[in-house]
């Protein structure tokens, strides 16, 4: 489960690791300003959320319970990235994407992200780590699936 709040300021916010059986949650893991859209890879080793006001996706180790890398998906600057990403958050100009989910393909080898802002998803390769293309969506990509 992603938390953020929408009222306050622009500040890193987190993802809750929650134990289903107890429903008790057990570690929140910082990741990105405005992180939505939580997925875990059909091998449930990783997890995945975009984060809205930073342009990245970001993948979570579920085993360490650490971000593992983060991918940015500004258009033109697109790049993945070892660790978590940093704490100061991307200036509103340089946001091309504002993505508002993370899901990967049923076979875990890609991850597609939905850019709110410019109606395309991003498709990135999981084991590179790189970008594999943007395709067009047209207005409501970027609705709840």
């Amino acid at each position: 489960m992603v938390n953020f709040n929408p009222f306050g300021e622009k500040v890193p916010s987190s993802v809750s690791v929650v134990a289903t059986e107890e429903m008790q949650e057990i570690a929140k893991v910082t990741t990105c300003v405005m992180p939505h859209g939580s997925r875990l890879s059909p091998d449930g080793k990783r997890h995945y959320s975009a984060c809205m006001m930073d342009d990245l996706a970001v993948e979570i180790d579920t085993r360490t319970l650490k971000v593992s890398r983060h991918f940015v998906v500004t258009k033109g600057k697109e790049k993945g990235v070892m660790g978590a990403p940093g704490t100061e958050p991307a200036k509103p100009g340089d946001v091309t994407c504002s993505p508002t989910w993370a899901q990967p393909s049923s076979d875990g080898r890609r991850l597609f992200v939905a850019c709110n802002k410019s109606n395309e998803i991003v498709v990135i390769d999981v084991d590179g780590w790189k970008l594999l293309g943007r395709w067009p969506a047209g207005m409501g990509c970027t609705t709840w699936p």
